[in-house]
């Protein structure tokens, strides 16, 4: 007799908005060589680009954080220390509907990099240059990255999320628009396109209907610059924000207690 099954359950579409209330948001630029400190950790820690790898707790926890695969699905550290190379995903999107390619991270580096690109002003454009060398695709999903000095805590500092590391962006974008036109074009691979960005006030985006690796809970995200730390305090207090940074710690113990 045949046993009945559940289908599997529809996922949910993205609903609701955001709200996300900080002290100050960096000026933004869709190139690396102009996103100065600030703009690069903005636009992958929003969703709209990503990292090679992403990052979690490690056996020790959040004090032994490790590398977990993101846009790349696996790495190898050549023996002498000299290189890493990135086996990138076959299945990633640009939000513009290109493909990513080993072309697309190779360029992202090698614009960010002060070694490789005098004129950058990256946040670590100065970060990367005494370590990493030229960023090269040896075939469109694989990327070498060269090292001038390369230490242990390189592939959580520069290719996580964890601290200093590059969203990717695309090529095809920078050959279509040139240095200026991509400046306000910011087109990446995360699960939130681009809506609106304004210095000091406001960044806006849109969550993709589906995305790669997963698709955005809300709908609409909002971050807005708010200097004020009890303007935070109101607007979570409030309802008018659902996450608040860098508040006081007497807010933040009266906050927890209610």
């Amino acid at each position: 007799k045949p046993v009945a099954t559940k289908a599997p359950a529809a996922a949910a579409k993205p609903s609701g908005t955001l709200t996300v209330a900080t002290r100050a948001l960096r000026s933004g630029a869709g190139i690396p060589m102009f996103c100065t400190a600030g703009c690069a950790e903005t636009v992958y820690l929003a969703g709209i680009m990503e990292t090679l790898t992403g990052v979690k707790a490690g056996p020790g926890g959040p004090r032994d954080p490790q590398n977990i695969p993101n846009l790349a699905e696996s790495w190898t550290i050549a023996d002498n220390l000299s290189y890493m190379d990135f086996k990138l995903r076959n299945d990633v999107k640009f939000h513009d509907g290109s493909d990513l390619t080993a072309e697309d991270v190779a360029f992202s580096y090698n614009n960010a990099n002060a070694e490789i690109n005098p004129s950058s002003i990256h946040g670590q454009a100065g970060d990367f240059a005494p370590f990493i060398g030229l960023v090269q695709a040896l075939d469109p999903l694989t990327v070498r990255m060269n090292f001038t000095v390369m230490y242990s805590g390189m592939p959580l500092r520069y290719i996580s999320p964890f601290y200093q590391s590059a969203g990717i962006v695309s090529k095809k974008v920078y050959d279509k628009l040139g240095e200026e036109g991509m400046r306000t074009s910011y087109i990446g691979t995360g699960p939130f396109k681009f809506v609106e960005w304004r210095r000091s006030e406001i960044i806006r985006a849109e969550a993709l209907p589906e995305h790669w690796r997963k698709t955005a809970s809300v709908k609409e995200l909002i971050l807005r610059d708010i200097p004020e730390t009890s303007a935070r305090v109101a607007m979570l207090e409030t309802g008018a924000a659902q996450i608040a940074g860098e508040l006081a710690f007497k807010d933040v113990v009266r906050l927890q207690k209610d």
